[in-house]
């Protein structure tokens, strides 16, 4: 299974959705939300600013910088001789797309976590599969899982459970769905995102 379809109509393939989860994994990662939290905050700073805030060694966030850059969430000008750093715009205003519940006032970590679950769990090809059953036949049981995909009682309750918490699928009294409407709005977010995504990363290269 490398794709999910929903009505005929392509929603996202397997090679979409790994791009996507590399993206975020981008940004999940203790000192790279920490340098965004720096730079939301000053709005431009140079590394060796950004290394001062976070009492880090410049060369280890040179690194981070480069991969934040590489995946839009920020971006740099030059002053005065200066590299400064600030959000990109176009790209971190579409990652935010990805965090669902944004606001400032909640933790990009916790954020972060729900959403890149979300994802990993689209980047298996037996996941995928057990929700493209599911789009096409709501409404079932675990054992009927277990039988269309020929896999172990706890192998379906582990798909099924980590599907359920990542809000791919729906749970009514026993029965399983997919969640079509968030299928769906994802499969649209998600194709914007990656066209800003290669924009950005083709100036980079």
């Amino acid at each position: 299974m490398n794709q999910l379809t929903i009505e005929n109509k392509n929603i996202v393939t397997l090679d979409e959705v790994k791009k996507i989860k590399t993206a975020l994994k981008a940004w999940y990662n203790d000192t790279r939300m920490s340098i965004v939290n720096v730079i939301q905050q000053e709005l431009k700073l140079s590394v060796t600013r950004i290394k001062e805030e976070l009492k880090m060694e410049e060369k280890n966030i040179s690194g981070d910088m480069r991969i934040l850059r590489e995946y839009g969430i920020v971006k740099f000008t030059w002053k005065g001789g200066k590299k400064l750093h600030s959000m990109d715009k176009d790209g971190f205003g579409a990652m935010k797309v990805f965090i669902r519940g944004f606001s400032k006032k909640q933790s990009y970590s916790d954020k972060l976590a729900e959403t890149y679950n979300l994802w990993n769990a689209l980047s298996r090809a037996r996941y995928m599969e057990a929700i493209q059953y599911l789009i096409d036949n709501p409404r079932k049981t675990q054992p009927d899982v277990e039988t269309q995909l020929a896999i172990s009682q706890p192998r379906a309750s582990q798909i099924l459970t980590n599907l359920v918490d990542a809000k791919l699928l729906t749970l009514n009294k026993g029965k399983y769905s997919a969640n079509t409407d968030l299928l769906l709005s994802l499969g649209v977010t998600m194709k914007e995102y990656i066209q800003k995504l290669d924009a950005i990363q083709a100036v980079e290269v």
